[in-house]
């Protein structure tokens, strides 16, 4: 496993335990996470695939302009 899919992992378990923790008092909840812990969660996935997927292509992008020359 590489070191940032760790990070990533840690950091989405992190969310959805603070969106657990932090709602105890209300009682709106899907499981023991509440509907804006998935919503938090889901954007911060999508937000971390289009930053991957931006710093990817980049990345290939140089090594295929550096094979060519």
């Amino acid at each position: 496993m590489k070191k940032s899919q760790l990070i990533i992992t840690i950091l989405m378990l992190v969310i959805l335990v603070a969106a657990a923790f932090g709602t105890r008092y209300l009682n709106v909840n899907l499981g023991a996470v509440p509907w804006y812990g998935w919503t938090a969660l889901a954007i911060v996935l999508i937000v971390i695939g289009v930053i991957g997927l931006i710093l990817e292509t980049s990345r290939d992008r140089r090594d295929l302009k550096a094979a060519t020359i």
